[in-house]
């Protein structure tokens, strides 16, 4: 079975915390840095496939926002919980412009597939909490899955991803 490319957000620093250290953080001028979140593979398979690549393949996807470690939301494949709108487009656009930040031409991506990564991050479909709670249960889902209109804004960040992708050979 091939890799699959799907992400869940996960907080660098809980929520919880945050919020308890913010006023001490807004004095630190730390408060962004301390609420971002890291894109986790759902799939131990595509941190086996990151460990094979080349170091510049690691460094692009982490600068990016992505994790090399596993996080599984339950969400089933192509949806993610729908509170990771956000998230999800700030590593999108992290991912845009490092492209051209770091040199990926005829770098070993170990097996990782780019192309099948961008897929997943971008098509993917939000799913609300109900959902989430009825598909964990094996409970019948409503009919909110299949609703892609904010799709356009979020597949515009990656208008230049297939020719970087190709030059960098990941496809």
């Amino acid at each position: 079975m091939g890799i699959k490319y799907d992400v869940d957000m996960f907080s660098v620093v809980p929520d919880s915390v945050q919020l308890m250290l913010m006023p001490y953080l807004d004095k630190l001028h730390t408060t962004a840095q301390m609420s971002r979140k890291r894109a986790m593979f759902r799939d131990e398979q595509a941190i086996e496939a990151l460990l094979r690549a080349d170091q510049v393949v690691r460094d692009f996807l982490t600068a990016s926002g992505v994790s090399l470690d596993v996080h599984d939301s339950g969400a089933p494949s192509g949806y993610y919980p729908s509170n990771e709108e956000e998230d999800r487009l700030t590593i999108a656009e992290q991912l845009a412009y490092n492209l051209d930040q770091f040199d990926l031409k005829g770098a070993n991506w170990g097996g990782f597939d780019l192309y099948a990564f961008a897929d997943a991050l971008l098509y993917a479909e939000p799913m609300d909490d109900a959902d989430l709670f009825a598909y964990r249960f094996g409970v019948a889902t409503s009919q909110s899955r299949g609703n892609s209109q904010n799709r356009p804004r979020f597949v515009a960040r990656f208008d230049d991803l297939p020719a970087a992708a190709a030059a960098s050979g990941s496809a």
